[in-house]
């Protein structure tokens, strides 16, 4: 959400001390266990994104700082665990919005959509699966139809 507060998103650049960001990407990020258990750790309605930017308020509730450490190095192998299509983007939105409705009042939450809708439909001479996700985005994204509902639990 760089275009929401962009004094919240340093630009990349080298950094030479630890320094203080909003949330911290879920493959690069270390808590401590007491903490996390303290803040109850992730909200399992998030089913695949955004979990990240919720325990980071959860965080910051309990006055916790979160730092970036410009020493630390990692290989994070971006979309590996999901191949991108219209139901995982579908899905990012799901989890996106049930951080909006969570964290932010009504009001606030339909520019969201109106901003996320419009975003996505002027995409359509692209493909249409960005009208179909504007009309999903238009209509709240409802966490009924996240994949999670579709999962099969075997037993074996």
């Amino acid at each position: 959400m760089k275009w929401y507060r962009p004094e919240q998103h340093p630009a990349l650049k080298a950094y030479q001390e630890p320094l203080e960001v909003p949330f911290i990407m879920g493959s690069t990020l270390f808590i401590r266990a007491t903490d996390f258990r303290e803040v109850s750790g992730f909200d399992i309605t998030h089913f695949l994104y955004v979990e990240e930017e919720d325990l980071a308020r959860k965080m910051h509730a309990i006055g916790k700082v979160l730092y970036l450490v410009p020493e630390a190095e990692y290989i994070h192998l971006e979309g590996q665990s999901t191949a991108p299509c219209y139901e995982i983007i579908r899905e990012y939105h799901i989890s996106l919005f049930h951080y909006f409705r969570k964290h932010h009042s009504y009001p606030a939450v339909v520019l969201f959509q109106l901003f996320y809708a419009f975003k996505n439909g002027k995409k359509f001479y692209k493909h249409r699966n960005f009208s179909r996700l504007a009309l999903f985005i238009l209509k709240g994204c409802p966490m009924g139809e996240s994949l999670r509902y579709r999962q099969k639990i075997s037993i074996q």
